[in-house]
Formats: structure tokens, C-alpha cells, sequence
């Protein structure tokens, strides 16, 4: 079992800085700044969601009812 891990060392050193315990906590750092960036994201795309939602429907009770349903049947009829 010995000759099986050191072979791995060998044929790939990337592995190899992986097994002691200190490369473990900075890959559990990095984890952490990876899960906190892509919760910035999420909560970004988010606000960014509702902000356009929001204006689309402030578009929608700036035009009375059948303005919007003339609008959206000329614009789904095509080139004809």
C-alpha cells in the first residue's frame, strides 16, 4: 500500500501537496471564498431580478389593459 502512494506522488506531484494537513485547511479557505463569492453572486442576480421585474411592471400600469394587448398582438403576429 505504501509503493501504491508514493507511485502517486511520483507520477502526479500536483496530488502530493494534498496530503499533509496544512494544504487541507488552505483548500477549506479557499472553499469558504469560493461559497461566499458565489453567494454575492446569487444575492446580486437576485436584487438585479427584482429590480427588473419591478420596472416591467411599473411599464405595464403606465399603458391602460388594452394598449398592452394591442402591443402584444402586433408584436407576436410577425413580419405578415
Amino acid at each position: 500500500m505504501g509503493e501504491t502512494s508514493a507511485g502517486c506522488r511520483r507520477s502526479c506531484p500536483a496530488a502530493s501537496s494534498f496530503y499533509s494537513l496544512s494544504a487541507i485547511r488552505w483548500l477549506s479557505l479557499l472553499t469558504l471564498a469560493l461559497v461566499a463569492a458565489w453567494a454575492f453572486a446569487a444575492r446580486y442576480a437576485g436584487r438585479q431580478f427584482a429590480a427588473l421585474e419591478a420596472r416591467e411592471e411599473a411599464e405595464q400600469q403606465m399603458y391602460p389593459t388594452e394598449f398592452t394587448s394591442l402591443r402584444s398582438s402586433t408584436t407576436s403576429a410577425g413580419p405578415c
